[in-house]
């Protein structure tokens, strides 16, 4: 049964009111600023740190208890404080407004932490009555930025160094091949045969600077195997010790097994020169070089971060001397190509930039750590090998003239010059030469042509086709013809393509006669035939 008496209404309450101890309101505050990850400081109008938050401590290594009653710019970085400064000044003539600012603090250890620092003026706030400056530790991120800018800036410059030192291989080929012919038709004790070999000498200083251009550029041809870097170091100590000179001691200290790596022997033994030659000319009047080859976790817990490397194990090679060291400017150009500190005719500034380009090359990372006063450390990490080490070459015969031969070789090559000195000194030795400036032009010309064709003789990098390109082209048509490529420098396509590894064999610029012929005549004589060469992309 229903009632039908009506409702009773209770009366309403009103609004929910939570009456809050300011005590408690206080603690709130309180914890929060002491639990953020940023620094949190209160500065009065006279700079003076009248409340730190905890995080300093993380951030500085300071306890925020020591930094209250002192300057908030005690320590700025000295080319910080004026910025820091006008900060402050801004903000206390604007209550209520707000400014931003990226500053340097020193930290407990020495070393320099980056801020980005936010301040807010509260000085009309009877509560606060300064400055409450909010400072966000970006360090960490301004060094990736640094390291990201200077591996953009250093592959930019790597590209272009990469194809001048082609460019000028070009060059130096017509030089030292035009001297080789010289060589040969001057009459035995005439005059000019000095003048020549003087040019001679001259190109070959050229064509070691261009390699060297081409190992910073990560374009040189080299031959890696799995070598001892032990090893490496070891056979060169009685050199070096000549190099240095009696007023630098030289420390060489060698792991206890050996330290596999896959690399050129060639280019790893430039670097250690090339990092001992630097250290010899930081120590003017004498000092202490040590050269330290063993294994590192690196980047595991605990660990210190010396190089943008990845966590994981590395063969490590380090080089430290007592020298003058370098300021910061000098730090941030060290691997720039040609840039230098030495007088004019005494450094081509290649040295360190070389020492890139190999290790990079190489999938390593280089670190550099160096001040004025306190010497130079340059450490090289590079990944381990997971093969046993190669055995030792055997000793390169001594140079030989080359063989001639009667016959017909393909030659494509679109520089002019290299062309006509190519031509030229392998029609002296016998072959028939069909010249052709570019991979259209060649293919027109082997149509055309009914007799055989025994090699192609073809620049890599050639505009619309490449040699490659050209190759598997030529092979549809003359399927048992051999293949000579010829290039100032081999792009990393290559590699990765296989074309290398597959056998094919490759003529480095700049040739002299006796190489081009001596070249020729191996791939005539037993290189890999075309046929057999697997095919793929595109060279670049």
């Amino acid at each position: 049964m229903y009632s039908t008496a009506a409702p009773r209404h209770r009366p309403d309450p009103g609004p929910s009111v939570v009456v809050d101890d300011p005590a408690a309101t206080a603690q709130r505050f309180r914890s929060l600023i002491e639990s953020s990850t940023d620094a949190i400081s209160i500065v009065d109008a006279d700079g003076i740190v009248r409340y730190a938050s905890p995080a300093h401590t993380r951030t500085l290594g300071i306890d925020a208890a020591e930094l209250e009653r002192c300057d908030a710019f005690a320590r700025l970085h000295p080319d910080d404080d004026a910025q820091g400064r006008d900060l402050l000044a801004q903000l206390l003539r604007t209550p209520g407004g707000m400014r931003q600012a990226e500053l340097r603090f020193q930290h407990r250890d020495g070393t320099w932490r980056t801020f980005v620092v936010t301040g807010r003026s509260l000085v009309d706030d009877p509560a606060v009555r300064g400055v409450v400056l909010t400072a966000s530790d970006v360090t960490e991120q301004r060094e990736l930025e640094r390291r990201l800018f200077q591996r953009q800036k250093l592959e930019a410059v790597g590209r272009l160094a990469g194809g001048i030192a082609h460019d000028l291989n070009n060059i130096l080929t017509v030089v030292t091949s035009y001297c080789g012919v010289l060589r040969a038709e001057l009459p035995a004790g005439s005059p000019l045969a000095q003048d020549v070999r003087e040019i001679d000498a001259a190109a070959a200083r050229a064509a070691t600077l261009t390699q060297q251009l081409l190992a910073f550029g990560r374009r040189q041809v080299g031959e890696a195997r799995v070598v001892d870097l032990n090893r490496v170091v070891q056979e060169m100590q009685g050199m070096l010790r000549r190099i240095i000179g009696e007023d630098v001691v030289l420390d060489v200290v060698l792991a206890a097994a050996p330290v596999l790596v896959t690399a050129d022997p060639a280019h790893l033994e430039q670097v250690v020169m090339n990092l001992v030659v630097n250290a010899r000319h930081a120590m003017p009047d004498g000092g202490r070089l040590a050269i330290h080859v063993g294994r590192v976790e690196y980047g595991r817990e605990g660990t210190r971060r010396a190089a943008s490397a990845d966590p994981g194990g590395y063969a490590l090679l380090r080089v430290r001397d007592t020298g003058t060291g370098m300021d910061e400017l000098t730090r941030a150009r060290a691997f720039e190509p040609f840039f230098t500190t030495r007088a004019a005719g005494q450094g081509s500034g290649l040295g360190l930039a070389t020492v890139y380009g190999i290790v990079d090359q190489a999938g390593g990372y280089v670190a550099l750590d160096s001040a004025v006063g306190r010497g130079t450390t340059v450490t090289i990490l590079l990944p381990p090998a997971r093969e046993p080490a190669a055995e030792a070459d055997e000793p390169a015969p001594g140079p030989t003239p080359p063989a001639g031969g009667s016959e017909t070789v393909l030659l494509v090559e679109d520089q002019p010059p290299v062309r006509q000195v190519a031509q030229r000194l392998l029609e002296r030795q016998g072959y028939t030469v069909l010249p052709a400036a570019s991979g259209d032009d060649a293919l027109a010309l082997v149509q055309r042509h009914d007799g055989p064709i025994h090699l192609l003789l073809t620049d890599v990098v050639m505009p619309r086709m490449s040699g490659r390109v050209l190759a598997e082209r030529l092979r549809e048509r003359r399927a048992g013809v051999r293949v000579l490529f010829m290039s100032g420098y081999a792009t990393d396509v290559l590699d990765a393509d296989g074309l290398l590894q597959a056998g094919a064999q490759l003529l480095p610029k700049p040739f002299t006669p006796e190489s081009l012929g001596r070249a020729v005549r191996a791939a005539l004589g037993g290189a890999t035939a075309l046929g057999a060469m697997p095919a793929g992309g595109e060279a670049r």
